[in-house]
């Protein structure tokens, strides 16, 4: 904690104990609750010692505003054994007070346990969720899947994300901007409203950026079903990777294509608005974004592709 300029010695939280930091795992995101000033209660997205995706929640100290109590509770736990990589990493409050988090797909390279599209799975995902002041948390009811059955989980909002490390939510516009991070050709920045972000495909493994794959033989096999594209897919020799990944800001309206939904599982959706919104992101790469307003991003753009899955 820094205060007057000064780092304190003494952190506001310490869970040491409770995180694991290798390779991509550590504490990566904590979100205030919106009535923080009251009930002092914020939320951490941590990698734990098995690995493991925990979200758990903590109090600020009664003593001082300065301390958090160590004890926290668990909201939600994610097996995630395969690797230390592809955590996601974002922890956001969105509107209806709900707390919404992005997972990755688990890794390694190529989702090669097909994560990310399953909707039997949590990862690869964005899940909102309505935490309980005591631990766990309930389904919001609208969300997309909540009826689907089959083993579908209630919890997902979206699916096909590899590793959706930051996002961003602006409350006032009720709009979403996703950072995934690529694997070889493309990074994707995704940007839409949330109502039209329920039920999406955002084409992971399928899809890299807007680039049919070819990681497996499911992904194959739906390469020709329609996905999420993404706003803004940049070649990654094109684009530093510390651009694509910052938190994107929404700021003016900009047009852009009809964002196209998917059809895994067959659920009822709402029709997604076609109207989304730029994102303040670092000078070198504006001139992305102006080449996205100007023309429309298909799915025919193809990249050329390293074997290596």
């Amino acid at each position: 904690m820094i205060k007057d300029g000064e780092l304190r010695r003494q952190p506001f939280l310490d869970i040491r104990e409770q995180v694991a930091t290798e390779a991509e795992g550590g504490l990566l995101s904590i979100a205030f609750d919106p009535e923080y000033r009251k009930n002092r209660r914020f939320y951490a997205y941590f990698s734990d010692p098995q690995g493991d995706i925990r979200v758990s929640a903590y109090r600020r100290s009664k003593q001082s505003k300065l301390r958090a109590e160590p004890t926290g509770r668990d909201v939600l736990e994610i097996r995630h054994r395969d690797s230390a990589i592809h955590y996601g990493g974002t922890v956001s409050f969105g509107p209806g007070g709900y707390l919404y988090l992005a997972t990755g797909d688990g890794g390694p390279a190529c989702d090669r346990k097909e994560r990310a599209r399953d909707p039997r799975s949590l990862l690869g995902k964005l899940l909102p969720i309505d935490p309980r002041p005591r631990g766990g948390y309930e389904i919001p009811a609208d969300n997309p899947f909540v009826a689907a059955g089959d083993g579908t989980r209630g919890e997902i909002y979206a699916v096909g994300l590899r590793n959706p490390f930051r996002f961003s939510i602006d409350q006032r516009s009720e709009t979403i901007a996703i950072g995934d991070v690529g694997q070889e050709d493309y990074e994707e920045i995704n940007l839409l409203s949330l109502r039209g972000a329920a039920g999406a495909n955002f084409g992971w493994d399928a899809f890299e950026a807007s680039a049919p794959t070819d990681t497996s033989t499911r992904a194959r096999a739906t390469a020709a079903r329609p996905a999420t594209r993404p706003a803004m897919p940049r070649a990654r020799n094109r684009c530093s990777a510390s651009c694509c990944e910052s938190i994107p800001r929404p700021g003016a309206a900009t047009r852009f294509p009809p964002i196209t939904q998917a059809s895994i599982p067959p659920v009822r959706r709402r029709a997604p608005r076609s109207t989304h919104w730029g994102c303040a992101i670092p000078s070198a790469s504006r001139s992305m974004l102006n080449r996205a307003r100007s023309r429309s991003v298909t799915s025919g753009r193809t990249a050329s592709r390293r074997s290596t899955c």
